[in-house]
C-alpha cells in the first residue's frame, strides 16, 4: 500500500541529479515524537533493488518531519515504475515504513 496522495515522479534519460524531492511525514508521525533518521530504498519493476542506481548516494536528508533526496536516471535497463520505501526512526526509537509509488523511469 502506498502512503502518498500524489504518486508519480518522472525521470528520463536527460535527467541528471533531479531534486531534491521532499516527502513530508508530518501527518504520519505521532504528535510530539520527532523524526530522527530515515533510510530510503527503491525497487525496480522486476522486483530487484534499484537503490544505488536511482537514488543519488548521500542525498537523503532529514529536516524536521521532511525527508528529501535526489534521483538520477538508472539506465535504459531499468525503465518502468520504481517504488520508494522509507524506513523512519523516531526520537523515541519507534520505527515505521512508508511507501511511495511511482518513480517512472523512461527513455
Amino acid at each position: 500500500m502506498l502512503d502518498f496522495q500524489v504518486c508519480s515522479i518522472d525521470i528520463n534519460s536527460s535527467s541528471a541529479n533531479w531534486g531534491p524531492f521532499s516527502f513530508d511525514f508530518t501527518k504520519g508521525l505521532p504528535p510530539g515524537d520527532a523524526l530522527a533518521a530515515a533510510t530510503v530504498t527503491s525497487t525496480a519493476p522486476n522486483g530487484s533493488d534499484s537503490t544505488s542506481a536511482l537514488i543519488d548516494a548521500g542525498s537523503v536528508q532529514v529536516t524536521g518531519s521532511v525527508v528529501s533526496l535526489r534521483l538520477q536516471f538508472p539506465g535504459a535497463a531499468m525503465v518502468g515504475n520504481h517504488t520508494l520505501q522509507f524506513a523512519l526512526t523516531l526520537a523515541s526509537g519507534a520505527r515505521h515504513r512508508f511507501g511511495f509509488g511511482y518513480v517512472l523511469v523512461e527513455l
